[in-house]
């Protein structure tokens, strides 16, 4: 996916599609000088609005000024931000950030877009924060954020929506969750390390990429020369099925599973899977098929997990991800296997569901390198 990037960019905004960074800052100088690039791009686009261009002259002197002063740094802060609004004429002024060079014409975006487009930045957040918990589900640090994002995205006024996430953009605990973040990437490539050109912990951000890319098709060879999936690439058709958790098939309830410990081990194991072939953050799931073509399965974060996360009984946040069957038809297309057309007798989509999921359980256990666990095998009657 290609994200038109804003000539803005704030601290909670990254190079990198639709994620949040909360980098360090030791000068404000960078911040400033982010704000005088935007200037100069709206005075050039602006120019036949003479009200907001001499609007626009006035804050670049100040912003150049600002740049010479002295202070504690929480003072400059609070000065650049007094900086943030430009007169629009007849009373109105607009706030900086809400300026976004959306067409040639150089049309401003309102605040509502504004809006909408740190949202989508939340919500991807929380997809990469689900990557997190999965790795580490007992990460305090981690929960506090999910509950303050999820907070957060209900905000729908623009001013106190920046208010806070100007504030978690000073916290500490988002300096903290980028050096989670780079510590999960650093995991998923370490069994690879044979195959690329330095040691992962000496990677920067290009390398990286360039090391993701190149693990992406190594997985998915191994994956086809050791079973019997492979990896479906076209995932947007199976989208929608993806809004909502499976019902059974997501490891909250015991009852289908026949123990606690079943359950755990099902989690255990499709987090694995997800770990080990990360998934696209517009997307949150992965599609696999069996060779034959006969079954496909959908692997992931359900839209409402990521969004409703659970509370457990410790107080803690779990995301739980859930695993959807697909079965081809005699018109060749893949329908989801759904308890329409049980309804005589529910036992025997247990049964069915169970059965379309053996086949995918061994294979995923073998490319993850761990066995099937006793309990999961007694809870799907497994005989491979």
């Amino acid at each position: 996916m290609v994200v038109k990037k804003s000539p803005f960019e704030t601290i909670y905004e990254t190079a990198q599609e639709g994620t949040l960074s909360f980098q360090r800052q030791e000068a404000l100088d960078p911040e400033i000088l982010a704000v005088l690039s935007l200037v100069e791009q709206l005075k050039e686009d602006l120019s036949a609005d003479p009200v907001v261009a001499e609007g626009l002259a006035q804050l670049e002197v100040k912003l150049q000024a600002l740049r010479t002063a002295g202070g504690p740094v929480e003072e400059v802060r609070k000065k650049l931000n007094e900086l943030m609004e430009v007169r629009a004429g007849q009373g109105k002024t607009f706030r900086l950030e809400a300026f976004r060079k959306t067409s040639a014409s150089g049309k401003l975006a309102t605040a509502e877009d504004y809006t909408a487009r740190v949202h989508k930045l939340i919500d991807n957040t929380l997809a990469n924060l689900a990557h997190l918990l999965a790795a580490w589900p007992n990460d305090t640090i981690l929960q506090h954020l999910v509950r303050n994002l999820r907070g957060y995205r209900q905000i729908r006024e623009f001013q106190p929506l920046k208010q806070n996430m100007d504030e978690l953009g000073k916290s500490p605990g988002l300096w903290y969750y980028n050096d989670k973040k780079r510590q999960f990437l650093l995991d998923w490539l370490k069994p690879f390390q044979e195959y690329l050109d330095q040691p992962v912990e000496k990677l920067n951000a290009d390398g990286l990429a360039q090391a993701m890319k190149k693990v992406d098709a190594l997985r998915e060879r191994r994956l086809k020369e050791l079973t019997h999936l492979m990896v479906i690439e076209d995932t947007a058709p199976y989208r929608a099925h993806n809004h909502a958790s499976h019902p059974v098939m997501n490891g909250q309830k015991a009852d289908f599973w026949g123990s606690n410990l079943a359950r755990r081990d099902f989690v255990d194991l499709i987090n694995q899977v997800i770990h080990q072939f990360r998934f696209d953050l517009d997307n949150r799931f992965l599609m696999f098929a069996s060779k034959d073509g006969e079954f496909a399965y959908l692997v992931g974060f359900a839209d409402d997990a990521i969004l409703e996360s659970q509370a457990l009984k410790d107080g803690t946040l779990a995301i739980f991800p859930h695993l959807k069957v697909f079965v081809k038809d005699s018109g060749g297309a893949y329908k989801e296997l759904e308890p329409q057309g049980f309804e005589k007798d529910p036992a025997q989509y247990f049964k069915t569901l169970k059965t379309a999921v053996v086949p995918f359980l061994a294979a995923v256990a073998k490319m993850t390198g761990k066995d099937v666990s006793p309990s999961l095998r007694e809870a799907f009657d497994m005989w491979i």
